[in-house]
């Protein structure tokens, strides 16, 4: 058993809460502790029983009808490797951050590779397990690994390496985009006319300087849009500068979350509210209050302080 993040999201989940009570909700929970750093477990109801309800009246059928559901719903991926069934976690490595991974001690499905020592040698910090694109499989399928694992391994290096001399094209690109991006932001501090006074100066359609930083912004690479939106937000707004790194930690988090409970569409909806906004100093909260349809006196749920947590649990328990 592994120690293991679990997100809020997961409470209030709504297919786990329509399709299973307490015991199968904290099973599902359980199989992340179970599963090794690549988010695989073998599929064995009796092991799983003793690893998860060790004191508990839970039957191995019970176990049984978990797991298949867990499947049906899209939960968890079955997979045979010579003839053993094994299980993956689908979300796994989107919820989990792993700091040096252990090498994985069952078969990995074929959509899975593992570099460890033998590319990265020792520096820890470098291994990592790199998920591809599954096999089309109907909800509840078992699939079947049948490349060897020689084969597959070999084969998959392949892909990771040119995968690898794509992302480097990639990541350079970032970095002219992110240098581009400054040069834009400079432009639209200095840029004498705020965007209601440009558009009267130029009701032909000349665009403001903030037109191409959005759309120069929506070039960066998904993972580097949140903290570059920060960067923009602190420039373009001295008083959150004050704040430091404590606020651009806030900042982080409330944009973060803006977006991963759907408050708004995407990041770039929130940049657009940062850029175009000329009522003065702007704050995290406000942006938060902007997407939740908040009064500017309004403050989060009752309190000054953020917790989208406590708003979402509410909404979903109490219906607002």
């Amino acid at each position: 058993m592994r120690k293991r993040m679990i997100s809020p999201g997961f409470f209030i989940d709504e297919e786990l809460v329509e399709h299973f009570d307490a015991w199968g909700r904290l099973f599902y929970q359980g199989l992340w502790c179970v599963a090794e750093d690549s988010g695989c477990f073998e599929l064995k109801p009796l092991q799983l029983k003793m690893q998860i309800f060790p004191g508990d009246n839970i039957t191995t059928d019970k176990i049984n009808v978990f797991l298949q559901k867990l499947s049906e719903l899209g939960k968890i991926v079955v997979y045979k490797v010579d003839g053993k069934e094994y299980a993956w976690i689908k979300n796994f490595h989107k919820h989990q951050t792993l700091n040096k991974p252990t090498p994985p001690q069952i078969p990995l499905p074929e959509w899975i590779i593992f570099e460890g020592q033998d590319v990265h040698g020792k520096e820890r910090h470098k291994w990592e397990y790199i998920v591809h694109d599954m096999p089309r499989a109907s909800l509840g399928q078992v699939i079947s690994s049948a490349v060897p694992e020689e084969n597959r391994i070999e084969k998959n290096r392949k892909e990771v390496n040119r995968n690898k001399k794509e992302v480097r094209t990639k990541s350079i690109t970032g970095k002219e985009v992110r240098k581009n991006i400054s040069e834009l932001l400079q432009q639209v501090k200095n840029y004498p006319l705020s965007h209601s006074e440009h558009i009267n100066k130029y009701p032909n359609g000349k665009p403001h300087p903030k037109f191409f930083l959005i759309k120069t912004f929506e070039d960066l690479p998904e993972e580097k849009k949140i903290g570059t939106l920060v960067q923009i937000f602190t420039e373009l707004y001295p008083e959150q500068k004050k704040h430091g790194t404590a606020g651009a930690i806030t900042a982080n988090k409330i944009f973060s979350q803006v977006v991963e409970y759907d408050r708004c569409p995407n990041v770039e909806a929130i940049l657009k509210l940062i850029v175009y906004h000329e009522g003065g100093d702007l704050t995290p909260w406000d942006v938060e209050r902007k997407f939740r349809g908040l009064t500017p006196n309004q403050p989060p749920d009752g309190q000054m302080q953020y917790d989208i947590d406590s708003w979402k649990y509410k909404e979903a328990v109490e219906g607002g």
